[in-house]
């Protein structure tokens, strides 16, 4: 059994579990009728309206790169121990397209239930983010039986940086934003940012204290607290990345929006070839300031179905922590046992989670609250995931 007049201390290496930023999102959402699908990873969704759904299947999983650098220093005196490090990372992502069929006869006469592509104005869009964490731990004897260890670390995380200004979402929450349908698209979406958020905290403070007591012959008493902060999930910014005009994705196909049957490309009547000419009249409508077709006074041959986007958040992102806390008793059992009793606490605070804001329902007026009735909050946008934390 380890005695209470020694500490044992883990290596930067060790203390600094790597981030892991790649993740799919899956999640149900009810759509307006003609909308323009957009997402980012690989999920199932619905698509439909009050007539009834279709059930979609689309490809686009994340390509996550990751750099890491991982140092560490480690002094040891009599009477304390010192550990210091960093680490950061970076990573990038782009879609795919899928073409799917749902019986044979479809499959032997090359006919798409669904022909989903998804155009990225670029085949790979970097983004930069930067971790950069410091600490330090000191374990202070004070007495033959009473080991105090008090550490703290510091973490600085990054906005997440486009450096070709390919951000596009909402001002700002869906909640705060215009839903007036009469406001065409590219006024409501913000394009050209570079940051991901309007502003990240500079430096996150992560305090921790534990106590070693031997207060009976071969018996120990283990007690600490303290604060872990945590990494923002890649995935976050993966769909916030997918927003329209910058990826945009079209279904063709029997059960798509776009039209199209064919499944190969470049012969007549091909469900691929429809979403390329559907995402064509949608950047050019886009680049025009062409209404939604939402809006009253939209005209129906050029006007911009809904859309599909991931909202962020107001003002400055609230970092996600832990508090962790423990309180423990070991005893040695011979020479070579030990018996030990533990209980550990933690609460996870300002976790990132998304909700589906636009959505509707149509039991009745006043049901599912706070759900409207028969149609959207928003009718120029399809699904709507609200980023909050």
């Amino acid at each position: 059994m380890e005695s209470p007049n020694t500490t044992t201390t883990l290596t930067g290496r060790s203390i600094q579990d790597l981030p892991n930023p790649g993740g799919d999102l899956t999640y149900p959402a009810q759509f307006a009728p003609g909308a323009l699908i957009n997402t980012a990873g690989s999920s199932n969704d619905f698509v439909g309206g009050q007539n009834g759904y279709g059930n979609v299947q689309f490809n686009g999983l994340p390509a996550l790169s990751n750099a890491y650098i991982v140092d560490g220093l480690e002094t040891n005196d009599p009477l304390t121990n010192l550990n210091s490090g960093l680490n950061d990372y970076d990573f990038s992502t782009y879609d795919t397209p899928l073409v799917t069929y749902s019986t044979l006869a479809q499959f032997t006469y090359g006919v798409a239930s669904t022909a989903t592509k998804a155009f990225p104005v670029a085949a790979s869009q970097p983004f930069n983010y930067l971790n950069l964490d410091l600490f330090a731990q000191d374990a202070v004897k004070l007495s033959s039986k009473l080991t105090w260890t008090l550490g703290v670390r510091t973490a600085t995380n990054s906005n997440p940086l486009s450096p070709h200004s390919l951000i596009a979402s909402l001002p700002g929450s869906f909640a705060t934003s215009s839903h007036n349908p009469d406001q065409p698209l590219n006024q409501a979406i913000v394009t050209g940012r570079d940051k991901l958020f309007a502003s990240t905290p500079l430096l996150l403070m992560q305090p921790r204290s534990a106590i070693a007591w031997q207060f009976a012959p071969k018996t120990v008493l283990r007690t600490g607290f303290g604060v872990f902060s945590d990494l923002l999930p890649g995935s976050i910014v993966d769909s916030i990345a997918a927003n329209p005009p910058y990826i945009n994705t079209f279904q063709g196909g029997l059960l798509g929006q776009a039209g199209g049957t064919a499944i190969a490309p470049g012969v007549p009547n091909s469900a691929v070839d429809a979403t390329v000419a559907a995402n064509q009249a949608f950047l050019s409508g886009f680049q025009q300031g062409a209404l939604s077709c939402a809006a009253a006074s939209a005209a129906p041959k050029t006007c911009l179905p809904p859309v599909a986007l991931t909202a962020i958040p107001d003002g400055q992102l609230r970092a996600p922590y832990f508090l962790q806390w423990s309180f423990g008793i070991e005893r040695q059992l011979g020479n070579t046992g030990t018996l030990r009793a533990q209980y550990v606490g933690t609460r996870a605070v300002n976790q990132p989670y998304s909700t589906q804001v636009n959505g509707y329902q149509t039991v009745c007026a006043g049901c599912l609250s706070p759900f409207p009735y028969g149609a959207p909050t928003d009718p120029r946008f399809a699904s709507v995931t609200q980023f909050t934390n």
